[in-house]
């Protein structure tokens, strides 16, 4: 048993939780826990440009893998 275009839905998934895993919940975590003892501005418009640099990373990746994989699919490459 084997699943059709592996690679082309490893790199769809892969740069989902990669860019969630290396930008996005770094961020989020250091937010949620400077929170608690200061508020540093500058602290948090650095943590927001970081999250806001993942998503913009992850929406490229995103749409270059879903392209990858329509390919794919429509010209049964494996």
């Amino acid at each position: 048993m084997s699943v059709p275009y592996l690679i082309e839905l490893m790199g769809l998934i892969g740069n989902i939780t990669g860019t969630m895993l290396s930008f996005i919940w770094p961020a989020l975590f250091h937010l949620r826990i400077k929170a608690q003892f200061s508020s540093d501005q500058r602290d948090r418009r650095f943590d927001y440009f970081i999250i806001a640099t993942g998503i913009c990373v992850m929406s490229v990746g995103i749409y270059y893998s879903s392209i990858e994989l329509a390919n794919a699919i429509q010209y049964g490459q494996r």
